[in-house]
Order: C-alpha cells, then sequence, then structure tokens
C-alpha cells in the first residue's frame, strides 16, 4: 500500500497527488514500523524523484497561500480601521461636534 500510495504522488490530477499525500501522512503517524519500512525502503532506492519533488512543490504552494492570506487579513483589518474612522468623522459631523472648521 505504502508503494502504491508513492506511486500515486506521480499522478497528473492534483487531487490525486494530494490524496496519496494524505494517505502516507496517515500510514506514518502512529509509527508503524511495517509502513515506516517500506517508506523508507521505496525512497532509499527508488530513482523516481517526484516525490520529494510534489512535497517540495506543495510546500512552497502553502507558503504562498499562507502568505497570501495574512496579506488579505492585513488589508482587510486597514479597510475595516479606515472605515471606522470616517464612520467617526460623519458621526461628529452629524451632531455638529466638530471642533475645527
Amino acid at each position: 500500500m505504502t508503494k502504491r500510495a508513492l506511486e500515486l504522488t506521480n499522478h497528473p490530477e492534483d487531487k490525486v497527488v494530494d490524496a496519496a499525500l494524505r494517505l502516507l501522512v496517515v500510514l506514518l503517524h502512529d509509527g508503524h514500523k511495517g509502513i515506516q519500512s517500506s517508506f523508507l525502503d521505496y525512497v532509499t532506492t527508488s530513482q523516481d524523484e517526484q516525490f520529494f519533488t510534489q512535497v517540495q512543490d506543495r510546500l512552497q504552494n502553502a507558503l504562498i497561500n499562507i502568505k497570501e492570506t495574512r496579506l488579505l487579513d492585513s488589508i482587510k483589518e486597514n479597510l475595516r480601521k479606515q472605515d471606522a474612522k470616517v464612520l467617526f468623522f460623519f458621526f461628529l459631523k452629524k451632531k455638529n461636534l466638530f471642533f475645527f472648521k
């Protein structure tokens, strides 16, 4: 099963690759010695480096997504603050509470 999951990381469909990587995470999670041995055997004897390329690509994409999400959150927060200032300005104007002209 481990070998097949590793082979599926070469699949052209992103959903299949994602599922294969998730399966490998689940299989390796509890420290099952047979799974770990099979995994180690495959990655050390196989000439296929696609697994590592796929993992690297996905990590890079995840990092980009995290940075983009943080940037968007920052922009949203700045817009909220700006909206609050504008609303406060109109409130003061409506109540004639301005101390300057």
